[in-house]
């Protein structure tokens, strides 16, 4: 997987019990090829829990007025469930037609530690190394 700067909401943030908001990408205009996918990717140290992404879009960079493009749940995860044992990312999903000029992204975790990186990619099928 391929993660470049300009399509990058989280690049190894710091998890909480909280919800954080990304930075702002600014997607340009116009969709004329295959949408890329959202690929939320969480270390293999955070342990428990899990992460919702709301994916917001907007013709300003000051998101006055955001729309919600969509809402993604990862698996949640528990000692029986370990993430440690999960093979890729927690979240891959094409992103669906109809984003304005600007994105974001929300995401309510509940793990407590480790580190999650959020980005648009055309090729989520390569493993992270």
């Amino acid at each position: 997987m391929i993660f470049d700067a300009q399509n990058t909401f989280f690049k190894e943030q710091a998890l909480s019990a909280t919800t954080l908001t990304s930075d702002v990408i600014d997607y340009g205009e116009g969709e004329a090829s295959d949408p890329p996918k959202l690929v939320i990717d969480v270390t293999r140290d955070a342990g428990a829990g899990d992460v919702e992404a709301t994916v917001q879009t907007c013709d300003e960079s000051t998101f006055a007025s955001p729309t919600v493009t969509f809402v993604k749940k990862s698996p949640t995860f528990s000692t029986s469930f370990a993430l440690a044992d999960f093979k890729g990312p927690v979240i891959s999903a094409p992103l669906p037609r109809g984003n304005k000029r600007y994105l974001r992204i929300s995401a309510v975790s509940t793990f407590t530690s480790g580190k999650m990186t959020a980005a648009l990619v055309n090729d989520d099928d390569i493993p992270q190394q």
